[in-house]
């Protein structure tokens, strides 16, 4: 009886060295899932909008797709958009406004975006809290 006495609390003791550490790391995974998410959502927007541009052919018709396929991310990164559209013989063409091109262009839409990090101890490692990405698709005019 007087040895269970004296290893009494020690769990207690070695979850305190523990807790800190297997905390860290629970924050971890919910911020680099965040993450995750958000890159994977946002590069499925761009491909749909690079599509639409394809299809319908004008910038705001692929602007408005990608709003609708962000599942509402669009408003809380305020992401900005830039298109490129390389004609057949490789030069950036110039572009009357709203449109993307002729036909057997080639249209690169590129969003960058910037994401706050959820938790203050994982965002002490990046630069200023933040994770910035840049997602694109690459689509031929229609």
């Amino acid at each position: 009886m007087s040895r269970r006495r004296r290893t009494r609390g020690s769990v207690l003791i070695e979850f305190a060295f523990v807790a800190p550490l297997f905390f860290l790391l629970l924050a971890a995974i919910f911020d680099f899932s965040y993450v995750l998410f958000i890159n994977l959502t946002m590069q499925h927007a761009v491909r749909e909008g690079a599509r639409a541009a394809a299809v319908q052919g004008n910038y705001s018709a692929a602007l408005t797709k990608m709003q609708d396929q962000s599942m509402g991310l669009w408003s809380t990164l305020s992401p900005s958009v830039t298109v490129t559209v390389v004609n057949g013989s490789g030069g950036v063409s110039s572009l009357p406004a709203n449109t993307v091109g002729s036909s057997s262009d080639i249209i690169v839409l590129t969003v960058n975006c910037t994401s706050t990090l959820m938790t203050g101890l994982i965002a002490a490692f990046f630069p200023g809290g933040t994770y910035n990405f840049n997602v694109s698709a690459t689509i031929r005019n229609e």
